[in-house]
This record gives structure tokens, C-alpha cells and sequence, in this order.
């Protein structure tokens, strides 16, 4: 977020106004919009009215004023690495560098299935460096289209073969380039069967390249 006034605020470009009704969370907390400052990042759900967003929910994932007991945030896994092993690893979402312990809870993925490019939401203690210690790794929906970040793309698949090889694939579709990873699932169609001049949808995360790391590849 790069504009906070106390009345609207600036997400990627976006002015966000709030819903008469609007909720605000940060974890299990309730917020005020005025809590909301620049170097938050925020999620918000709601209507666009013209060219700004009238938002029924915001929802802060990392706050800029910091937090000594809890820290939340929510993106694709990249960087991931383990010089011991399960339970303990190393990854970074979004700029925030993540460590996991003994004590971390995994939801809906097993330690051992996390990859780069898998989404998601992080519950944590802030450590002093800025990174977060892990109580909560929880993989997202991919169904979900909330997130800022996400990315969808639909058309004829080329460049097969490409660089890689199952369950990591690097392809076009349409004119964007998609990478696959081992936290990508398939819908009717599998890694080893998708060829050129077949029509996917590919939902994923968007890269700074303009690229798209893929969540979900389905055979359109």
C-alpha cells in the first residue's frame, strides 16, 4: 500500500474507499480503517464504483507499524531450502523470510510437499532480523481470486517442449509465459499430457517479469 489518508487508500494504483459496513481484520484482531498505514499489506474485497474499489472487507496481512506478538502474511513460496530437513525450513514470501520448527502447524499441505510457487498463509512471531518463525503454514485455496498478486490467463499452450521437465514445465499461453511446479494441480489434463495447441486455463501468481507461476492448469 503506497497512500493511506485516513479516508481512502492506494493499492497498486487502485483507490480504496470503505463500505458502510466494511470489516477490517489483522489475524483475529478487528481494526479501525484509520489503523490502516502506508507499508501495510492489504487484501480488500468489494465493488468498484468508477475507477476506485468500495471495499465490504480489508484484510491486513502485514502491518508497517509491526506487531511484537504475531505476524501474518500470505503469498507464493520461493527460495525454499533445508539444511536439516522436515520440520525445519527456509523460504521467503513475498520479501519476508520464513523459518518453520517442530512446533509450526502445517494445514492442508505436508511439510514435505511445500514448494516454490506454492500459496501460502503464514502465522508467525516477528523475529528481530524481520523474518517470521512459523506457528501456522497453511496452504490457499487457489479458487480464491482475492489476493492482489493473482493471476489468470486462458488460451492455446506453445513452446512445448520447454525448459524443464515434470512437474516443472515452462510454456506460453497466449503471450504469457507459465511455469509449473510440484505445488501445481491439474484438472483434466496432467503434467506429462499437455501439449501444444491444446486450450488451458492456467490461475496462478503473477511475477515481476510478467510471467505467471502456476497453481492450477485445467484443460479449458
Amino acid at each position: 500500500m503506497t497512500a493511506a489518508d485516513g479516508t481512502s487508500l492506494t493499492v497498486r494504483g487502485i483507490t480504496v474507499t470503505p463500505g458502510p459496513e466494511v470489516v477490517i481484520r489483522h489475524g483475529n484482531r478487528l481494526l479501525l480503517f484509520a489503523d490502516i498505514v502506508v507499508g501495510d499489506h492489504v487484501q480488500a474485497r468489494g465493488t468498484m464504483d468508477g475507477a476506485a474499489l468500495v471495499a465490504s472487507e480489508i484484510k491486513v496481512e502485514q502491518t508497517g507499524k509491526g506487531d511484537d506478538s504475531e505476524g501474518e502474511l500470505k503469498g507464493a513460496i520461493s527460495g525454499l531450502t533445508s539444511t536439516a530437513g522436515c520440520p525445519v525450513l527456509t523460504f521467503t514470501v513475498g520479501t519476508t523470510v520464513v523459518t518453520t520448527s517442530a512446533a509450526t502447524e502445517f494445514d492442508g499441505v505436508l511439510c514435505t510437499a511445500l514448494a516454490d510457487g506454492a500459496i501460502v498463509e503464514v502465522e508467525g512471531t516477528p523475529q528481530p532480523d524481520g523474518s517470521i518463525l512459523a506457528t501456522k503454514v497453511e496452504l490457499e485455496d487457489d479458487e480464491e481470486d482475492s489476493d492482489e498478486d493473482a493471476a489468470k490467463v486462458e488460451g492455446l499452450v506453445s513452446g512445448l517442449p520447454g525448459s524443464g521437465t515434470c512437474p516443472t514445465l515452462t510454456f506460453t499461453v497466449g503471450t504469457t509465459q507459465v511455469t509449473t511446479t510440484a505445488a501445481t494441480t491439474f484438472k483434466d489434463v496432467t503434467c506429462a499430457t499437455l501439449a501444444n495447441d491444446m486450450t488451458v486455463e492456467v490461475k496462478g501468481v503473477l511475477q515481476i517479469d510478467g510471467s505467471v507461476v502456476a497453481s492450477k492448469v485445467e484443460l479449458d
